[in-house]
């Protein structure tokens, strides 16, 4: 069935983003003064995410446009005493579990305590750029960027295809909208944010995504991601397999950003790490900024009400503001506030890339601890992308990384999804962890949820 232009996923209009926040403030609003004759103070946290766009694969389009999706975390305080729960976007939910929240406290009191009024940074970061209206607003805007993408990788695999076929094309241009609330008996603060994402993967493996919460003036940088990413990865022979054994890697800045998103925070609040313990090597400098504009993160209050300021988190190897729950890197998840690590940024080193490269190559000090017999290509190996293992035995703490993107000194692709690089975060009595034994270049790159320098670290290559 043929839809027309208008029904076709789209940017809406800001008014229309305006008044969907504002009946969710007023929800809010009034679902806690109906409270408050019961309980000394309510509070809601209301997320509600809305997504327009396109995905392709092997040239067929299909709209994405999934209901909306989100979340109501409640939180009662009586007595002294604090009970929550998690529930849909419907207001009905909300009240039945209230009364089932109330039935929960304990009879005796033993003080009183209200949470703070809510608030936000100023001057607030830019989250929501009207401009993308006048981009994406028409219904077949979005569905020529993903075409667009689709094409031009099909086409640039029929020019370069000595070495390699390009077999399988997939990919999404989506819109993401989110609007965020908090709302307790002393006010309330609420925030929209919209940004752009485009991602792409060629063959299964190979892998590019771009996001943006500003309105590009041109999409033309869009729509090649694909051609850009074959023609780069085309030329590449495949290496001979490799033996396991440590390694002197380079990790680009979005495998470095996704194992520390993901390991750093629980890593940081176990409880050997107290304020001012030595973490790392006295080159990482970690700071949290979450009100940075122009980051796709970025927000002027955390999931609690509270602004957000820029906090350094690590300085020179030294854990300065350990991950705690309230108020800095606090996000609601099922399981109730857990840490977060939004927006943040690292000091970059002194050298350059192409240096960090030379020196894993020529260094005798790293040839000694790999073995001064390696040849060059068992020595060097820069990983472009990886996906990151769950959790084993070894907790947080150790991680394992599937290759899909790496190259080697003699500019070999290592075979794709063949081999894992192994090791820790944190220090154990086995050996320093990438925390501590790591080198950053002088170069910085934006992921758009952190801005990250290339970084030298020593860990296991082994088979699948």
């Amino acid at each position: 069935m043929s839809r027309s232009s208008a029904q076709l996923p789209a940017c809406p209009l800001p008014d229309d983003v305006l008044k969907t926040r504002q009946r969710w403030v007023g929800e809010a609003e009034a679902f806690v003064s109906e409270l408050l004759k019961e309980v000394d103070d309510a509070e809601i946290y209301i997320k509600h995410l809305n997504m327009f766009g396109w995905s392709f694969s092997q040239q067929q389009m299909r709209p994405l446009t999934p209901p909306p999706q989100g979340e109501a975390y409640i939180r009662l305080f009586r007595g002294g005493h604090t009970v929550w729960g998690r529930y849909p976007l419907t207001s009905s939910q909300w009240r039945k579990g209230a009364k089932e929240l109330i039935k929960a406290f304990p009879e005796s009191a033993v003080g009183l305590y209200r949470p703070p009024k809510p608030m936000q940074q100023f001057p607030r970061p830019n989250t929501f750029d009207p401009r993308f209206h006048d981009l994406l607003g028409e219904g077949y805007q979005l569905q020529r960027l993903a075409h667009a993408m689709s094409d031009n990788s099909w086409h640039e695999g029929e020019r370069f295809n000595e070495l390699s076929k390009l077999t399988h094309v997939q990919g999404r241009a989506l819109l993401h909208l989110q609007h965020r609330i908090v709302c307790n008996g002393q006010g309330s603060v609420d925030d929209s944010r919209l940004h752009l994402e485009a991602a792409i993967r060629l063959n299964q493996h190979f892998e590019d995504r771009k996001q943006s919460i500003y309105a590009p003036s041109s999409l033309l940088p869009w729509a090649l991601m694909g051609a850009v990413l074959w023609r780069k990865r085309a030329s590449l022979p495949v290496s001979q397999s490799q033996s396991s054994g440590y390694r002197e890697v380079i990790l680009a800045p979005r495998v470095l950003e996704r194992i520390l998103r993901q390991r750093l925070p629980f890593v940081c609040t176990h409880r050997h790490f107290e304020s001012g313990a030595q973490v790392g090597s006295e080159q990482l400098t970690l700071t949290f900024d979450p009100k940075a504009d122009g980051m796709v993160e970025a927000s002027p209050f955390d999931d609690l009400g509270r602004p957000r300021s820029s906090t350094p988190l690590i300085l020179h190897g030294a854990l300065t503001s350990p991950f705690v729950i309230e108020p800095l890197c606090a996000q609601w998840s099922p399981q109730g506030l857990r840490p977060h690590l939004g927006t943040f940024f690292i000091r970059p080193g002194e050298r350059s890339h192409a240096e960090l490269l030379n020196q894993v190559q020529k260094d005798p000090e790293i040839q000694r601890r790999i073995g001064g017999g390696a040849s060059i290509d068992r020595v060097s190996l820069q990983v472009e992308n990886a996906t990151l293992d769950t959790p084993d035995e070894r907790g947080a703490n150790g991680f394992s990384i599937r290759l899909t993107e790496a190259i080697t000194a003699q500019h070999q692709l290592l075979s794709p999804g063949k081999y894992k690089l192994s090791g820790t975060v944190a220090s154990t009595a086995e050996g320093p962890g990438i925390l501590e034994d790591v080198e950053f270049s002088k170069e910085v790159v934006d992921t758009g949820t952190a801005v990250l320098p290339y970084a030298r670290v020593r860990l296991y290559l082994h088979p699948v």
